[in-house]
């Protein structure tokens, strides 16, 4: 039995008969994530290549730094290669959508990495009003010089 997985107990839980059962010689090869070159070498290889139906390769309409940049955001999250290609398959596509024929600049990746990362506590403040987002920079700055307070009080 072969079994793939992203994680590490793939034969725990619920499958723990099946494993004695099935497993009784069980073997994990674990591979290590991707650094960021690993990850700069395959997305560079794979854009060299045409994309079909349109005849042209992902190099000739990206920007070489969009590369990089996906692959240092994943190297510092998870080393899963898979991700950066979900990070220029959604910067294509947002160009796409553009219905404009431009070369993918830098600006582009950094708007959808941007979206694809940013925190959803981010996203609601940046919809306040203005005085709302002023009012809880003024009660976090409270709060911050309470605690700092509270601190030199009890040393």
């Amino acid at each position: 039995m072969l079994g793939i997985a992203n994680s590490v107990e793939l034969l725990q839980g619920d499958l723990t008969y099946r494993k004695h059962v099935l497993c009784k010689n069980e073997q994990k090869l674990l591979f290590k994530p991707y650094t960021r070159d690993d990850m700069i070498k395959v997305l560079e290889q794979i854009a060299t290549q045409a994309v079909a139906p349109y005849s042209v390769a992902l190099a000739d309409v990206l920007h070489p730094k969009v590369l990089q940049l996906a692959a240092s955001k994943i190297d510092k999250l998870s080393g899963d290669i898979r991700v950066c290609f979900d990070i220029i398959r959604n910067v294509v596509q947002a160009k796409m959508s553009q219905k404009v024929i431009t070369k993918i600049e830098l600006e582009d990746a950094l708007q959808v990495v941007n979206q694809m990362y940013q925190s959803p506590l981010q996203k609601v403040i940046l919809k306040m009003p203005r005085s709302c987002v002023l009012l809880l920079e003024c009660i976090l700055q409270h709060c911050e010089d309470e605690g700092a307070q509270a601190e030199m009080t009890s040393q």
